[in-house]
């Protein structure tokens, strides 16, 4: 069951990946269904595994040039440094209330 469930999630987590989206909402179902583990064991671990594929994602393509703009690389700089504010301040909030509920609410 578990070497299914790891062929599973990396399967599912490069379709995401290669898609452009997270994909911990594919993520967590396997970790709960395959792998046995409880809710708030699935949250962390599929958060992670999202956090490792976009480091993975980001170091392929750091490189890579705009189609349209040969000057320019594919990640704009500056829709990242307004993003990521906002996406670690949810991070944060979504940290703590993972600690402090109980998980039927979870």
């Amino acid at each position: 069951m578990e070497i299914g469930g790891i062929f599973a999630l990396l399967f599912f987590k490069a379709l995401c990946t290669m898609a452009g989206v997270g994909g911990s909402a594919i993520v967590h179902p396997i970790c709960i269904v395959l792998f046995g583990f409880a809710t708030k064991t699935a949250i962390p671990i599929a958060t992670f595994a999202t956090f490792a594929a976009t480091i993975a994602s980001f170091i392929a393509n750091v490189r890579v040039k705009h189609p349209e703009k040969k000057n320019s690389v594919l990640y704009d700089y500056g829709v990242i440094c307004v993003m990521m504010p906002t996406t670690l301040a949810g991070a944060q909030i979504g940290s703590f209330l993972l600690v402090v509920m109980p998980a039927v609410i979870i």
